[in-house]
């Protein structure tokens, strides 16, 4: 499901969108886009299936632990504190998604345009 590490997401072609100038934490990026990646490109896996529900499960606890680490390197790159507040405020609402997402998929909705919507809300805090 997801790419080897030398290999850029196909979905995401483009991982310079993803880059804070922080190394670790734009291998993170990187690392998090070829996940999403990995859900999205195979025509195979939908939503309500186990492969799916274990990849987004992946997806899941890896933007969980990037949001932390990237906060912390935030803070220790002197970014001002309202700025930081907003970044952290965005990581908490793409959480709420998360969480409202996940008990969609245990309800079994219809989840239509589901990767899209995932993937605007989660990646839209690291475009340029």
């Amino acid at each position: 499901m997801i790419r080897p590490s030398g290999q850029p997401p196909a979905v995401f072609p483009h991982p310079k969108h993803s880059s804070l100038g922080i190394p670790r934490i734009d291998q993170e990026h990187l690392a998090l886009l070829r996940t999403l990646d990995g859900l999205i490109s195979r025509p195979d896996i939908q939503p309500h299936s186990s492969e799916f529900s274990e990849g987004f499960s992946i997806l899941t606890r890896q933007l969980l632990e990037h949001f932390a680490n990237e906060e912390a390197a935030m803070a220790a790159e002197g970014l001002s504190p309202a700025a930081l507040e907003q970044h952290v405020s965005e990581h908490k609402q793409i959480i709420e998604q998360l969480t409202q997402l996940s008990f969609d998929l245990m309800a079994r909705k219809p989840i239509p345009s589901l990767m899209m919507t995932y993937d605007a809300n989660v990646f839209g805090c690291i475009q340029p």
